[in-house]
């Protein structure tokens, strides 16, 4: 079980990355399973015209990184608390210029077992998971918390 919301965190997954990733990636199970049990909801896609925009203005990086920052950036205005995770580098570079918080993929996992949402085999299984998938680290990054 996700659920960050016993410790005040709601994760918001942009649209376009749950229905055109998280739900066709069987790799992304659990995430489609909190996804399922509401566990984590989606962030509303932006204003196509400000998407345009953005994306003609910074085209190194994808409709998701994109949706993430602009998610992110709109939340902050509010005054909201908001962490981008964001694993490309060109897309954190682009969210740090905007001063957005940044947490990878990893820092996400590691987090998670910090707040003892996920046990830590769990963590170790999620890690190794990665390890064994296309997912772009240097190895020796994903244990160095352990």
């Amino acid at each position: 079980m996700l659920s960050l919301r016993k410790v005040d965190y709601e994760l918001l997954v942009p649209e376009y990355i749950l229905h055109d990733e998280i739900t066709k990636n069987p790799a992304a199970k659990l995430l489609s399973v909190s996804l399922r049990r509401n566990e984590i909801e989606s962030l509303p896609s932006c204003d196509s015209n400000l998407m345009k925009i953005f994306q003609d203005r910074h085209p190194s990086i994808g409709r998701g990184e994109a949706e993430v920052i602009l998610g992110a950036k709109q939340r902050l205005d509010k005054s909201e608390t908001v962490a981008c995770v964001i694993d490309d580098g060109p897309a954190r570079h682009i969210a740090s210029e905007l001063c957005l918080p940044i947490i990878g993929t990893i820092g996400l996992i590691n987090r998670l077992g910090e707040l003892k949402i996920v046990d830590a085999k769990k963590v170790t299984a999620m890690k190794q998971k990665l390890e064994r998938s296309s997912f772009r680290i240097d190895r020796k990054l994903l244990y160095l918390s352990l």
